[in-house]
């Protein structure tokens, strides 16, 4: 790479429920790597706000709706074309079902044993920091006290983005 390549800022979620799984969507046949799995979420530009990106794609392409995100991580991957930068933020509350559009499969995996491939490279980082992560169970306790506190009565977990 020449560091001239575009940078792409990338808006993901990781939505992982009590039993440790998290939902991994097929990317749509006629893109770019159509056909890899992923998590959900998608690209942003810098005009918009990532946290209205990310509840958008997330009710456009799974059906989750987002109720409150938090600031989590930020990790950068380098495709032959382009550079990739995934921000995380914690999802206090989501409702929903996971149904994917425009015929995606969408499935409930464990990030260490993930049974839907080939997996995009950029995205795999993201799962590497999952188990026996320390600043992932300290923002999970967290966001069990906040919904707690707010008394919600939905689903809790994460999402990066």
């Amino acid at each position: 790479m020449t560091g001239a390549e575009p940078l792409v800022n990338v808006a993901l979620a990781v939505v992982q429920r009590g039993d440790g799984r998290v939902p991994l969507a097929d990317r749509s046949r006629g893109k770019i790597a159509g056909g890899y799995s992923q998590l959900p979420g998608g690209s942003f530009n810098a005009l918009e706000k990532s946290e209205w990106v990310l509840a958008r794609k997330l009710h456009e392409g799974i059906d989750f709706k987002l109720d409150r995100t938090h600031p989590w991580i930020t990790c950068e991957h380098e495709y032959f074309n382009k550079r990739v930068r995934l921000r995380s933020f914690g999802v206090t509350v989501w409702r929903g079902a996971t149904c994917g559009s425009e015929g995606r499969r969408v499935s409930w995996e464990d990030p260490e044993a993930a049974t839907i491939a080939p997996f995009l490279p950029a995205n795999a980082l993201v799962l590497e920091v999952l188990p026996d992560s320390a600043a992932w169970e300290a923002m999970r306790d967290w966001l069990a006290c906040e919904a707690g506190r707010s008394g919600a009565n939905g689903n809790i977990g994460v999402a990066i983005l």
